[in-house]
């Protein structure tokens, strides 16, 4: 889809969930080539008590996060829309500027949409965005660089909703979120010469859910999602199966499936030592963890009552609040935490959970304001970490959201996409679905011959969210709409703004003279 560059607040969706460790530190704060802002703290440097349950509060924020895990770190990030990576989360919680630099910055209206790997030599995230049908449906893949930041590796067709590093290469989960219908999953594999389909047949309920992320067995990486049945819109109705999608070091691709009755769904995947389970729900039964054995779904374990299940990102554990009691399934039974027991907190809300070590977990929770948007967010860690700076401001973290978005003053020799072909959603209406390769060069063509002061364009194809797109790097702006506007109107997408950088894969195309 045509990715619109409008700044609708329609959509408030965050999926953050990651992590950050302790990098060295950049002597000059600079972002995207500009002076970082000066982060002030919005909560005062004062130690916090640590509460009986053995949890300590580490931060207090007056805006919405989220952690994202890379490997034994996470990324904290900050913000409902147009979210930022604030911190690394480790051994302490490291607040760095730097993580929010990108090398060829994103769009507004963007979204965190998913991270992976390993920090700090294998860490990727997926920034998304909004597209003319108003959910996400393209994303822009970064990987991780000490030097340079976030380094654009490609611009991807769907909405990237889990990444893992595999073979050298990193595979890609995408879909399509705030869609309440089966849709089918987009399995792909990232490598330096460019992407490569893997299949996975399977589909999601709701477009971004995600049943758990991926998981390494046996040598394999399995993903997980429902069977889409005859009919992909809709629930398959005696049709309904958990799909797992299983690809070897070798390249070899199977998949199981394992039938669901009408009346149940798969509210999450969870892993044991014994393999993949599934949290059944449905209307009649209480909720319970169950394995597939025998050509039958078996109950493994019942969830206690009043059990509210939390977000656990980068997991395949189960975790929930029982009263003032954080649960998790560790097989074969349950653990029990105690939760924060300081009479501040007796009435906060909490809404995610991370487990980087046996003993060190960290829980976010919400203390409710005095309207719906308003309240302090909490990070509480149970190893005794700390914070080693201040906590930005809300101003703060909106000047960092904000350099991560394009800033066209900024580029210089910026590169520019000029004619859209092979896409599956055309650049204007009067544009065929299928421009051709042939059609492109004589397009091209007609106006290098007119126009000898253009002919210096070096022209390549790449991937750009989901289409074929031909573009150059040029000399300034106006030479971007100097050859935009000699060109078919129904030739590009005009809301395709230029960008900073050329793009990582490409492939040269020529232009005959």
């Amino acid at each position: 889809m045509t990715v619109t560059r409008t700044r609708s607040l329609s959509l408030a969706l965050v999926l953050a969930a990651t992590a950050l460790s302790c990098a060295r530190r950049h002597p000059e704060s600079t972002l995207n080539g500009a002076r970082l802002p000066t982060v002030a703290s919005s909560v005062p440097p004062a130690e916090p008590p640590a509460p009986a349950s053995g949890f300590r509060l580490v931060a207090e924020f007056e805006y919405p996060i989220g952690l994202a895990p890379v490997g034994s770190d996470a990324l904290l990030v900050a913000g409902d829309l147009e979210p930022v990576p604030l911190a690394l989360v480790g051994g302490a919680v490291d607040f760095r500027p730097q993580l929010a630099r990108l090398n060829d910055p994103t769009t507004p209206l963007y979204l965190f949409s998913a991270a992976g790997g390993t920090w700090p030599g294998d860490a990727w995230l997926a920034l998304a965005h909004e597209s003319a049908a108003g959910g996400p449906s393209s994303s822009d893949l970064y990987q991780w660089n000490e030097n340079e930041g976030w380094i654009k590796r490609y611009e991807y067709g769907a909405a990237v909703i889990d990444i893992a590093p595999w073979r050298g290469n990193v595979v890609l989960l995408g879909s399509h979120f705030n869609t309440p219908v089966m849709l089918p999953l987009e399995l792909h594999e990232l490598s330096s010469s460019g992407l490569k389909s893997l299949s996975t047949a399977a589909c999601s309920e709701n477009g971004g859910d995600l049943l758990a992320p991926s998981w390494v067995d046996a040598k394999a990486l399995n993903h997980f999602g429902y069977a889409c049945g005859s009919n992909s819109a809709f629930w398959p109705q005696g049709e309904g199966a958990l799909v797992i999608t299983a690809l070897s070091s070798a390249g070899a691709r199977t998949q199981r499936r394992f039938p669901l009755p009408d009346d149940l769904r798969v509210a999450q995947v969870v892993v044991d030592g014994d393999g993949p389970m599934a949290l059944l729900t449905g209307e009649r039964g209480s909720p319970r963890l169950a394995r597939f054995a025998n050509g039958r779904w078996n109950t493994v374990a019942d969830l206690p009552p009043k059990f509210e299940r939390l977000s656990s990102p980068g997991t395949h554990s189960l975790w929930g609040v029982v009263g003032d009691q954080l649960r998790t399934w560790q097989g074969p039974g349950w653990t029990t935490t105690t939760l924060p027991s300081d009479a501040r907190y007796a009435q906060a809300s909490w809404h995610s959970v991370w487990r980087r070590g046996p003993d060190d977990v960290w829980l976010i929770g919400k203390i409710r304001g005095s309207n719906p948007s308003g309240g302090q967010w909490l990070l509480f860690n149970s190893a005794g970490a700390r914070a080693t700076g201040s906590v930005p401001s809300d101003a703060a973290r909106a000047a960092l959201a904000e350099g991560m978005t394009h800033d066209r003053k900024g580029c210089t020799e910026p590169f520019a996409n000029f004619i859209q072909l092979h896409s599956f959603e055309p650049a204007s209406e009067s544009q065929p679905p299928d421009l051709s390769d042939e059609a492109a060069r004589s397009r091209l063509s007609t106006v290098l011959k007119g126009h000898p002061e253009l002919r210096h364009l070096k022209f390549v194809s790449h991937d750009c969210h989901g289409a074929l797109c031909i573009g150059a790097q040029v000399k300034d702006r106006a030479e971007v709409e100097a050859l935009r506007a000699l060109l078919p109107r129904d030739t590009y997408a005009r809301d395709d703004d230029a960008r900073c950088v050329p793009p990582p894969i490409s492939r040269p195309f020529a232009v005959p003279l």
